[in-house]
């Protein structure tokens, strides 16, 4: 290569031998460029040269010492360099497709005594690639062990790898949650995560980037696995038979496990009697067994279940029986409670005959005393309205016996309406 490199330069000068001393000598208009382009580009690389004359421009690869071109006749065999441009002033190299292995130095020699040149540097770049098969993949691990992630790249500047969880949490080193430097977010080709719990359970991400886009991502799911762990709220509850009862537990499990209801050793199923719900949430589940009406025999034990490959958990919830609430006064509580307001004692409630005198009197009441089509506890305020504008000793008329006169007789009548509706209403409900 070395024989033919000088044969051309000597060839180069014999053709220049009849130059007059007395010309102006060649010189380069400007110094040939660095450049840097990403593989699989085209690039251009200009030399201009001023004052060429007759001499011979010539392009050659420093490393290798090949001859490219002289001047405008193109040498070397690679289809992809050609001169884009040639006046006898502007020589362009041109090298389409460019691939990793043209980076390096590139002369343009002039043959004059002495021979000049200049050399510029072709720097080729590439994004960053993630080699699969040296990368780790999903991973699962039982808690407490320790993981490395591990994410080898190419790429040209060497690429910088940084490590994210996709949740957007901080990355922890180990249980006592532990922080990498001040940033959340590891830089390393390898990430060591120390005594993992279930908190490190998610994704992973290794990013990949060294200025050249595109920058390039690896997802990395680590899964810990445990056994079930159950808490629940309240493990007695009170209910009185026909109510709606809602009994809780929460589980923490990974992976997902087998959850069953039972009371005593039998399972539970959904159905009219009962129904089970379940929430979740990553590694977290609300299981509820709703028992729409109590009945005698869903007093006593339940329990809740959770069972995974890696073991098993159970709680235990009481329901206890009590009364019945009562909804509503007793037709005795009622009329004592009216004896209070309106008589004395029981010997002063009216008789019947001066019930229907009252009501009679209640009948033939002023307009503007009572409402009309009003609900019934509006009418009590108008009725005692009434009572306090007509009577003189407003205290004796309330706590006086019903003959004292005709407005003492319509309160009582109208007490002992109130009660009777009350009853009833009682007895429908219950």
């Amino acid at each position: 290569m070395k024989i033919l490199l000088k044969a051309v330069l000597m060839f180069l000068l014999l053709e220049n031998k009849k130059v007059n001393c007395d010309e102006t000598q060649p010189s380069f208009a400007e110094p040939l460029p660095n450049v840097t382009v990403p593989v699989g580009r085209d690039v251009n690389i200009p030399c201009i040269v001023e004052n060429l004359g007759s001499n011979r421009a010539a392009w050659i690869k420093v490393e290798s010492k090949a001859i490219l071109s002289i001047h405008d006749h193109v040498i070397t065999r690679n289809y992809r360099i050609s001169l884009n441009h040639v006046d006898n002033r502007n020589f362009v190299l041109q090298i389409k497709d460019v691939k990793e292995s043209d980076r390096g130095g590139y002369m343009c020699q002039v043959n004059t005594a002495p021979m000049i040149s200049q050399v510029g540097y072709l720097d080729v770049v590439y994004p960053p690639q993630i080699k699969r098969e040296n990368t780790s993949s999903d991973i699962g691990t039982k808690e407490g062990s320790n993981v490395t992630l591990t994410c080898v790249v190419t790429g040209y500047p060497t690429p910088s790898i940084t490590w994210r969880r996709e949740d957007g949490q901080p990355i922890t080193q180990s249980n006592t949650e532990r922080h990498f430097g001040s940033d959340p977010n590891q830089v390393s080709e390898s990430m060591n995560l120390v005594r993992v719990n279930r908190n490190h359970s998610g994704a992973y991400l290794c990013i990949a980037m060294n200025g050249v886009p595109p920058s390039v991502s690896q997802r990395i799911l680590l899964q810990v696995y445990f056994p079930p762990e159950i808490e629940t709220r309240d493990t007695e509850v009170s209910a009185h038979l026909g109510a709606t009862v809602l009994l809780s537990c929460y589980i923490q499990a990974h992976p997902f496990p087998d959850i069953v209801w039972k009371q005593n050793e039998s399972e539970i199923t959904s159905g009219e009697q009962y129904e089970i719900d379940v929430a979740i949430k990553h590694y977290k589940i609300q299981t509820v067994l709703r028992i729409p009406k109590l009945q005698a025999v869903d007093f006593g034990k339940f329990r809740c279940l959770a069972e995974n490959r890696h073991g098993t958990a159970e709680k235990e919830i009481n329901i206890n029986e009590i009364p019945r609430p009562t909804l509503a006064p007793t037709f005795t509580s009622l009329l004592l409670s009216a004896s209070s307001m309106g008589t004395s004692s029981w010997n002063d409630m009216p008789s019947h005959s001066e019930l229907e005198e009252d009501l009679k009197l209640l009948s033939k009441e002023p307009p503007q005393t009572t409402k009309a089509n009003s609900p019934l506890f509006d009418e009590v305020p108008s009725v005692r309205r009434t009572q306090s504008s007509k009577a003189k000793d407003p205290v004796h008329t309330l706590v006086g016996g019903h003959k004292g006169n005709g407005q003492s007789r319509t309160t009582s009548s109208f007490v002992f309406e109130l009660c009777a509706v009350l009853f009833i209403l009682q007895e429908v409900v219950t």
